[in-house]
């Protein structure tokens, strides 16, 4: 499932639902303050209420998990970081993540994605505990078992999308957007 990531995370600057929003180098280490102040900042703008500590776990695991597959397969142009992330609120939390990643990459990153989407709850769990049974996807090093947390914590579709980058024919930009 194909979306347009920077037109949603337009539509949630305009609505006034951002809760952060960064772009540079994104690394566990500097995500630590803003995940540290997670619980206390977060609000269900509507009902002007707190999220669940569950809902808010759940954010900080996929925060963590979506910032690691960033480092981990970064593209690198010139020493020039093109991460970004933007955490809004309102009815749900949203999370979204966007960076370059090397071409190579692509039909993987599409096909893994697709193929959790496909799953429902059920197995979706089962195929979460064959993997990590078998330890199968941290030996690959593409969108292993992190992906697969993620899609079971969110238990909706990994929202992506993808785009040629306009000056470099051997990267591609990846847009991810979690709903929790």
């Amino acid at each position: 499932m194909s979306i347009n990531i920077l037109n949603k995370m337009n539509d949630l600057i305009n609505n006034e639902c951002i809760f952060y929003s960064v772009s540079g180098r994104l690394t566990p280490n500097t995500m630590q303050s803003i995940l540290a102040n997670a619980k206390d900042g977060i609000y269900n703008k509507t009902t002007n209420t707190k999220y669940s500590d569950a809902k808010i776990d759940n954010l900080l695991v996929v925060a963590i998990e979506l910032i690691q597959n960033v480092e981990q397969h970064r593209y690198h142009i010139n020493n020039f970081h093109h991460d970004s992330l933007v955490i809004s609120a309102n009815d749900d939390i949203i999370i979204s993540v966007r960076n370059l990643a090397s071409k190579d990459n692509k039909d993987t990153v599409i096909k893994k994605i697709d193929f959790l989407n496909s799953l429902d709850v059920k197995e979706l769990k089962e195929h979460s505990r064959e993997t990590l049974m078998k330890n199968i996807d941290r030996d690959k090093n593409i969108l292993g078992s992190g992906f697969i947390e993620i899609a079971t914590l969110s238990q909706k579709n990994i929202e992506y999308d993808v785009c040629k980058h306009e000056t470099y024919d051997d990267v591609f930009e990846l847009s991810i957007s979690i709903r929790l």
